[in-house]
This record gives C-alpha cells, sequence and structure tokens, in this order.
C-alpha cells in the first residue's frame, strides 16, 4: 500500500495483489483501502473518461470498491469516506462537460462533500477555480457572473 501511494499510482498488478489479500477468508483490514487517496486512485481508475482497464481487471476494482464501502469491523461509527470520493470524481468528471451548468445539483453535492470531509476542501476550491476561469462561450468572468447559464 505505501509503494501505491507513494507513487500515486495505482496498477494492474497492485490491484491483483490487493485483491488476492481481501478476497480470501483472512482479509486484511478495512482501513487499508480506505485511505482517501487509494479511494480516489481507484475510483479515478474505474470511471473517469481517460480510462484505459482491461475487462478482466474490473471485476477486480469493483470488489475493492465494494468491499471498502460495506465492510465494519467495528461498531464504531464508519466514515462515508468512499461515498465522498466517489462522488467528488463524479462531478469532477461531469462537471468537464458543457451540460454541467444546466443544473445547480453539482454544486449542491460539492458543497455536502466539502462540509463533511475537510480532506475534500482543497480539491473541490480547485475545481471551483478551473470551473470558473474556463471559457464560456467568450465571456468574461462579471458577464458570467451576471448570466444564469452559457
Amino acid at each position: 500500500m505505501r509503494s501505491i501511494l507513494s507513487r500515486n499510482q495505482l496498477s494492474v498488478t497492485d490491484v491483483n495483489v490487493l485483491f488476492d489479500a481481501y478476497h480470501g477468508r483472512k482479509a486484511s483490514s478495512v482501513e487499508l483501502i480506505r485511505d482517501p487517496v487509494f479511494m480516489e486512485l481507484l475510483l479515478e481508475s474505474l470511471f473517469s473518461y481517460k480510462s484505459t482497464l482491461q475487462e478482466d481487471v474490473v471485476p477486480k476494482y469493483i470488489f475493492l470498491l465494494a468491499f471498502a464501502s460495506v465492510m465494519i469491523e467495528t461498531r464504531e461509527k464508519v466514515g462515508f469516506i468512499v461515498l465522498l470520493t466517489f462522488r467528488h470524481t463524479y462531478v469532477s468528471e461531469l462537471t468537464s462537460t458543457k451540460a454541467y451548468r444546466k443544473f445547480a445539483i453539482h454544486f449542491i453535492l460539492l458543497d455536502e462533500i466539502a462540509t463533511l470531509h475537510g480532506y475534500f476542501h482543497r480539491k473541490i476550491f480547485e475545481l471551483y477555480k478551473v470551473l470558473f476561469e474556463s471559457d464560456c462561450n467568450g465571456y468574461d468572468v462579471l458577464s458570467r457572473l451576471g448570466r444564469s447559464e452559457c
């Protein structure tokens, strides 16, 4: 896990090793794969438009995502880092298209994510900066603020 996090890259070999570790009867601690950085790498690999995953490894990625989402080791409150990471990835990918300007739900989801988990504050701020600075049919920033839809 340390090598994955230090490289900030998830390879098929890494996923195969993790799948074998969590698929057996004696699964490792689920906290290892609930790491926010790992979850982000996993979700980007699965749901990014640029993803080039082979079809035979997709079920392993989905298994790790599902395992991290539903396994409870103690009765303490389980954080929603997996769901928040998924929402952030979904909204980030969705806002890269021009259709996102039609609905405000994406911004509501981002606000909820930022409220529930401090880890995403910087990432959401960066996404807002990109959206604010993006070209909007040639209008400058002040014009865009006055318009509800580009």
